[in-house]
């Protein structure tokens, strides 16, 4: 099958976005596709090979494909109306509210439904769609277990040191990357012991007990994971927050915000496979000091994490191949 992914007016760079539609485009290929990705701009991506043709387009020459599938928001008209295509795709794989107003989204897919076929990442845009009568079908990436020898114990060290995890980003204020910093600042002063580990796209001034890594390979990013007794998603606007998801293969227990788009909604249910608390920053650090003598409590949650990424979204190959098998059955 011929496969298209169409980045034209949206481009690739070092981003959890671009990562996936890199790891997916290759995946699909080392499973006998033939895949390209479509731009207008050269390659920004640098975190991993992409192994995939990437095609600038030139005077308007797109190539026929059996499938085009749409990836950021300026790249959905473009994959509606495309003509060289027997089937069209669009993946949302979080609400860009950043590029477009919400009312303005919601009428432009509304009015372009009847072309094209919507997929989402996460079951949280998915009910979005669903409230303004869009059908939709959720396509995970899938998430990889990169070492399962990494596993975390939560017993009475916890009473001695607390490490926090989270992603910063300051691109988008939707992050809310900032909140990781009044965590660390409130429990420090309540005179509980905490360190803050980070990694993002850029740079970032730390403070005191604060260690940030900037676009660390997949090996650093799990030391980070390793040291961290509670990662903190703070984002909202997400399809699929990837970071969270990969952290709970290392059997630890992640703390996100309960709203429809935190990201998290596929994969943590509160109490049970991870925990959830008001969209405000003290909800975390109330959140953290209640948890920290709850031993057994979270050895449960903890275990329950990993085997519910493990058996419930699966790996990258599980999830190319019912990719694929949606793409050749729509």
């Amino acid at each position: 099958m011929k496969i298209v992914f169409n980045l034209m007016n949206c481009g690739l760079g070092n981003n959890g976005g671009s990562q996936t539609i890199v790891h997916s485009a290759n995946l699909l290929q080392k499973l006998g596709h033939d895949v390209k990705i479509i731009d207008t701009v050269k390659n920004q991506f640098t975190w991993h090979p992409l192994e995939v043709e990437h095609v600038i387009i030139k005077n308007n020459k797109l190539p026929e494909t059996d499938v085009i599938i749409g990836t950021g928001l300026h790249t959905f008209l473009s994959t509606a109306n495309y003509k060289n295509a027997k089937k069209r795709f669009h993946w949302v794989r979080g609400w860009e509210t950043w590029q477009m107003p919400h009312r303005k989204m919601v009428q432009m897919f509304s009015e372009n439904k009847h072309k094209i076929t919507f997929l989402t990442n996460g079951i949280g845009i998915k009910k979005l769609l669903e409230n303004v009568d869009i059908a939709s079908y959720i396509q995970y990436a899938g998430i990889d277990i990169y070492d399962e020898n990494i596993t975390h114990h939560y017993g009475e060290e916890l009473n001695n040191e607390i490490n926090i995890g989270g992603l910063i980003n300051l691109r988008h204020s939707s992050k809310n990357s900032e909140w990781l910093i009044k965590v660390l600042d409130y429990l420090n002063k309540l005179g509980i012991k905490t360190f803050l580990y980070t990694y993002g796209a850029k740079d970032f001034k730390t403070g005191k007990n604060h260690i940030h890594v900037t676009q660390p390979t997949t090996k650093r990013k799990y030391k980070i994971y390793k040291k961290v007794d509670f990662w903190l998603s703070t984002s909202v606007n997400e399809g699929f927050h990837i970071p969270p998801a990969e952290y709970m293969t290392t059997h630890g227990v992640v703390i996100g915000v309960d709203s429809i788009l935190n990201g998290t909604m596929s994969y943590i249910i509160n109490n049970k496979t991870g925990y959830l608390v008001d969209l405000n920053w003290i909800g975390f650090a109330h959140k953290i000091i209640g948890l920290k003598n709850q031993y057994d409590n979270l050895n449960i949650i903890k275990d329950n994490s990993f085997n519910f990424i493990k058996n419930n979204i699966g790996s990258r190959i599980i999830n190319m191949k019912k990719f694929i098998n949606l793409m050749e059955t729509i």
